[in-house]
């Protein structure tokens, strides 16, 4: 184990961390009446919304923002791009689904006038751009690559947003885009809430984190404190974490096609980490898990990403040592 592969997974969490900042601040400006200075009263989103295209297939943007009755915006985010440009192909595929999408929206009444954004990081933004106008797609939709970055400051943390390529059908939101927006973590968190998670799966030392500041910190007392065991005893179901998770930082279900984020499957893997690093126990109801919660010192993504790269050597010492064995066996049935 190496100082490198820490942060790896240190950038990891980060890059998904941020990825939600932007979603949740584009989703928030998007949403912003400038004249009368509020939210659009019959505004709506949601993280990946199952939406249906013309042909019947399923697609499940990122973010789906329906500002009015009439005009609403799907978005997909990448803030991490690969290096190697011959695999955009993959994001720009998606942007093409998303520019077939005729139903999905909050209300009844069919949205033809919708736009497609793509948000990617700020210093990637101009390159993708440039990949997206390559492409000879004749767009039924208005579409925008918009570049997104994070910036602490002394009053607050800034997501900006700048619109790097293509457009916006609202001029005033893309005005506002071309010129660069700032929108400040501390009013997204007021209008939608302290949300960690969108539609995509984080890695578990991200939800584990989580899981252990936030959700159990809160259910410890004196009556839980176990002198044995020199821990606090807590039994959680499956059902009662991701309930909370979603809650409190995710997105519970509103309707067939809402997504519940985090889901019951990110939750179990979670909480098999746990059971797997000595943090937790399942029990024998598949559903129910003992953990045994103290306060980690120092840096806990830290502690969480040391025991995720131990189990991940584990694991391909036991798949190489059973490459070996069948290698072997195939040799000894050959002779």
């Amino acid at each position: 184990m190496n100082k490198d592969e820490i942060q790896e997974i240190r950038k990891e969490c980060d890059n998904y961390k941020h990825t939600v900042w932007a979603l949740l601040a584009f989703a928030n400006h998007s949403r912003w009446d400038s004249e009368r200075n509020q939210i659009y009263p019959d505004s709506k989103y949601s993280l990946g919304r199952r939406m249906t295209t013309k042909e019947g297939n399923p697609v499940t943007p990122d973010l789906v923002v329906q500002r009015t009755h009439q005009y609403g915006l799907v978005c997909e985010a990448k803030r991490d791009l690969p290096m190697n440009q011959t695999l955009w192909d993959k994001p720009l595929k998606q942007l093409i689904k998303y520019d077939m999408i005729t139903e999905g929206w909050f209300t009844s009444t069919h949205i033809d006038n919708y736009d497609v954004a793509f948000l990617t990081d700020i210093s990637r933004s101009v390159e993708f751009g440039d990949f997206f106008e390559k492409s000879d797609r004749k767009w039924k939709h208005q579409v925008a690559v918009i570049g997104f970055e994070h910036t602490p400051e002394t009053t607050d943390i800034f997501i900006t947003l700048k619109k790097e390529r293509g457009a916006l059908s609202d001029f005033t939101l893309d005005e506002s885009l071309r010129r660069v927006t700032k929108v400040p973590l501390s009013k997204i968190e007021t209008s939608i809430g302290k949300i960690k998670f969108y539609d995509d799966e984080p890695v578990p030392v991200y939800t584990a984190r989580i899981f252990w500041e936030e959700i159990c910190s809160i259910k410890i007392s004196s009556e839980t404190w176990s002198k044995d065991k020199k821990a606090h005893i807590l039994q959680l179901t499956v059902e009662e974490i991701t309930k909370e998770l979603q809650e409190f930082y995710g997105q519970p279900s509103r309707g067939e096609r809402e997504q519940e984020i985090p889901n019951k499957t990110w939750v179990k893997n979670v909480l098999n980490f746990l059971v797997d690093t000595g943090h937790a126990k399942k029990s024998k109801e598949d559903e129910i898990y003992t953990i045994f919660w103290k306060k980690i010192r120092g840096d806990i993504l830290e502690r969480f990403s040391r025991d995720w790269i131990k189990l991940e050597e584990k694991r391909d010492k036991k798949t190489h040592k059973k490459s070996k064995q069948l290698g072997l066996f195939k040799i000894l049935e050959a002779e």
